[in-house]
């Protein structure tokens, strides 16, 4: 099924059309020479500016839903290149001091048990964005190894009727009729400490396009 606003893949996984994400999975949109050298400079002018300040600059790269999911995008959209933007931009910082984690393969194998991005959504759910905290938290441990990394087992973890209906929204589906409750089921970490605290959207806006029963 195919909109302006969205695109109904295989098995009802939904991915966004607007904001160039159909050209960014189709690897349509690479970087021209001229553009991956501003980039370098760019960061790199950047990270030294930061470090002259006694601190450290760190990227997280987010794998796109596109990227985890590739196999439940609609079957008519092929790859236009081999290489995609985010793997130019990973060969031009390899080999710099630029600090970048890209945590594809954590999410890659997690996925195999769970989900890591909303079905109905173009955001990642909470599983998936502790996998980029965990990794991300891991590299500049490495520079300040004080910092504590919250495992899995010190945090408070609920499975709930929980979802992203940014793309679903768009597509005006009745998600309570089109999905069961399982496919719209994710896990909600909160910390067991009060120590820590977590920045929470308010997921009863479903203007907002989340839902939270």
């Amino acid at each position: 099924t195919i909109s302006d606003k969205g695109l109904v893949g295989e098995d009802g996984w939904l991915f966004a059309k607007q904001y160039n994400a159909v050209a960014m999975y189709q690897n349509d949109n690479l970087f021209t020479d001229k553009q991956l050298s501003k980039i370098r400079e760019d960061l790199i002018s950047f990270n030294k500016w930061v470090e002259s300040r006694g601190s450290n600059f760190y990227i997280l790269f987010i794998p796109d839903k596109e990227t985890i999911y590739g196999e439940y995008y609609p079957k008519n959209y092929g790859k236009v290149n081999e290489i995609s933007r985010m793997e130019q931009v990973l060969k031009l910082l390899d080999g710099t001091e630029i600090k970048f984690v890209y945590p594809y393969e954590e999410m890659i194998e997690r996925k195999k048990k769970e989900t890591v991005y909303y079905k109905t959504g173009t955001h990642w759910n909470d599983t998936g964005a502790y996998l980029g905290y965990k990794a991300l938290f891991s590299k500049i441990k490495k520079d300040y190894p004080d910092i504590k990394i919250l495992k899995e087992n010190e945090l408070n973890i609920v499975s709930k009727k929980i979802g992203d209906l940014d793309v679903a929204n768009s597509l005006a589906i009745d998600v309570d009729k089109e999905y069961t409750v399982e496919e719209l089921t994710n896990k909600m970490f909160s910390p067991k400490s009060k120590n820590y605290q977590f920045r929470e959207t308010n997921f009863k806006d479903r203007k907002r396009g989340y839902m939270y029963d």
